[in-house]
C-alpha cells in the first residue's frame, strides 16, 4: 500500500480519536439527562455503503461495497457486563488491476463477532465500555476470466466504545478497536491464471486490523434512527508456501504476499 493510503488511514483514525475525546466531554458539560444508554436488550439493523481498496504484490482490488448487518447487545441488569453478537455481509462489483490491466471482479465480505465488555457509567450520562472477544472475517474475490481468491481468518478484537446522551432522545457514541489476527487461510483457485493450474491453500499466521467509528441516533417512540461513519484497516502478512502445478507440468511453491485493505464508508442504522 502506498504512503498516501497509509496517511489517509492515520488521518481518519486521528479525527475519530479526537471526536472520541471531545464530544462525550461536551455532552457531560450539559445538563444531565435520563437516557436508555444501558438498555438491557437492544438490536441494531444497519445498511452500509463503503469504498473498498485491497493491495498486495502488485495487485489491487477497488470498488464500492454495500450490505446489511445485525447487532444484538445485552447489558446485565445486576452486573456491569455487556455481551454482543454481530453479523455483517457486504458485497459489490470491483475492479481487479494487475500489470497495467483491469478486469471485472465480484467481492463478498462476511464478518461474525462475539464480544464481552465491562460497562463503566459516569454521571448517568456517559458509558465507557472496554471489550474483547473472538471474531471471524471472510473475503472472497472472483475475477472474471482469471483466478479466484479468498481469505478467512480468526482474530481477537480489543476495543473501547463510549455512549453519551446529548439530549433525552439523542445519543452519541464512538468506537475504537485494534484486532489481532492469529489464524487464517488463503485459498487461490488459479484456473490457468499465471501459467498455474489447480488450487493453493496457504496458512495466514499473523496480521492486525484497526477500526473506528462514530454514531449519532435519534430515538422515536418505537424505534431509533442513526448514522455511523466508519473506517477499517487490515494488514495481513504473507503466507507460507503450497505446491501447485504449472501448465508445463512442473511444480511451484506458491505463497501469498502481504496484503493491506482499507474500507471506509457510512451506515444507516435502525435501533430497536
Amino acid at each position: 500500500m502506498t504512503n498516501c493510503m497509509e496517511n489517509a488511514v492515520i488521518r481518519k483514525v486521528l479525527i475519530l480519536v479526537a471526536l472520541t475525546i471531545i464530544l462525550p466531554g461536551s455532552a457531560l458539560a450539559q445538563q444531565e439527562h435520563s437516557s436508555m444508554l444501558l438498555k438491557e436488550s437492544s438490536m441494531v439493523i444497519r445498511d452500509s455503503i463503503a469504498s473498498f481498496d485491497f493491495e498486495a504484490g502488485g495487485e489491487e482490488v477497488e470498488g464500492l461495497m454495500h450490505g446489511p448487518a445485525v447487532t444484538y447487545t445485552y447489558h446485565d441488569a445486576y452486573y456491569p457486563l455487556m455481551a454482543r453478537g454481530e453479523f455483517e455481509i457486504m458485497f459489490g462489483s470491483t475492479d481487479f488491476k494487475r500489470d497495467g490491466g483491469s478486469s471485472d471482479s465480484d467481492d463478498i465480505i462476511i464478518n461474525a463477532r462475539g464480544l464481552l465488555g465491562y460497562d463503566i457509567l459516569y454521571h448517568d450520562n456517559l458509558v465507557l465500555t472496554p471489550y474483547t472477544g473472538l471474531a471471524m472475517r471472510y473475503w472472497s474475490n472472483n475475477v472474471s476470466g482469471a483466478r479466484d481468491q479468498s481469505q478467512s481468518y480468526y482474530y481477537i478484537p480489543l476495543g473501547v466504545e463510549t455512549q453519551s446522551s446529548l439530549m433525552p432522545t439523542v445519543d452519541f457514541g464512538t468506537r475504537l478497536e485494534a484486532d489481532y489476527v492469529f489464524n487464517g487461510t488463503a485459498t487461490t483457485d488459479f484456473e490457468g491464471d499465471g501459467g498455474r493450474s489447480g488450487k493453493a491453500d496457504n496458512d495466514l499466521d499473523f496480521g492486525y486490523g484497526l477500526r473506528a467509528s462514530v454514531y449519532i441516533s435519534k430515538q422515536f417512540e418505537a424505534v431509533g434512527l442513526g448514522l455511523e461513519p466508519f473506517v477499517r484497516y487490515w494488514n495481513v502478512e504473507g503466507s507460507d508456501g503450497d505446491w501447485v502445478r504449472r501448465n508445463d507440468g512442473t511444480f511451484e511453491n506458491f505463497s501469498t504476499q502481504r496484503g493491506e485493505t482499507l474500507i471506509w464508508g457510512a451506515s444507516l442504522t435502525v435501533h430497536f
